[in-house]
């Protein structure tokens, strides 16, 4: 990429519904949030313990230190259990001043949200074991968010129809050996066709 000239960004997501939502925090969160205008963020979501979906996390120490002391609250950040355990090892500092460590359960609501958000089991490869995927519900609508994976592991058919769709897909074609364990647009179509999604987006 570098020897074309060409740049990525890595991908997140924010919402703004009951509370301002962010999904995943990779290390272009600061040029991300400075380019959209944002201010600030009272939960981040994050799909799985690849540094390129959490290693943003320390650069939310500004927004801490922009607050009045008496005003902040720790940002509640959600995490599968084998996700936070890769987390920890390298933010663990984070914890209790910068961020509220929460535990995201598949099938289960995240507790403390006035959004009714629901993780669901994604699979990402033996290197990925706390990999999840969120559907958000709000004003009568529902979006479901994919970062990277390879299946769902069976959740097609729980998960119900949302509004929105939006799903990773890395391959046009199928690769003879998918070594990332990422999606391909092969693949995710048996997945669309099973949620039947009004819109979809293709990361």
């Amino acid at each position: 990429m570098h020897k074309n000239k060409e740049t990525r960004l890595r991908t997140s997501l924010y919402l703004e519904c009951g509370e301002r939502i962010l999904i995943d925090c990779g290390p272009d969160i600061v040029r991300q949030w400075w380019d959209n205008g944002l201010k600030s963020v009272d939960a981040v979501l994050i799909t799985h313990e690849h540094g390129d979906h959490y290693l943003g996390l320390d650069e939310l120490v500004a927004l801490r230190r922009s607050s009045s002391p008496k005003d902040w609250r720790p940002i509640a950040t959600y995490a599968t259990t084998a996700a936070w355990e890769t987390i920890e090892l390298r933010f663990g500092y984070l914890l209790e001043k910068t961020l509220a460590k929460k535990l995201a359960i598949p099938e289960e609501p995240l507790p403390g949200l006035q959004t009714k958000v629901v993780p669901f089991k994604t699979y990402h490869g033996p290197m990925a074991k706390g990999s999840v995927g969120y559907v958000i519900e709000d004003g009568g609508k529902r979006l479901m968010y994919t970062s990277d994976l390879l299946h769902t592991e069976g959740e097609e058919a729980r998960v119900g129809r949302p509004n929105v769709l939006v799903i990773q897909s890395h391959w046009l074609n199928e690769p003879e050996f998918n070594r990332p364990s990422l999606l391909s647009l092969q693949r995710a179509l048996p997945m669309i066709k099973a949620w039947k999604p009004k819109e979809k987006v293709f990361l």
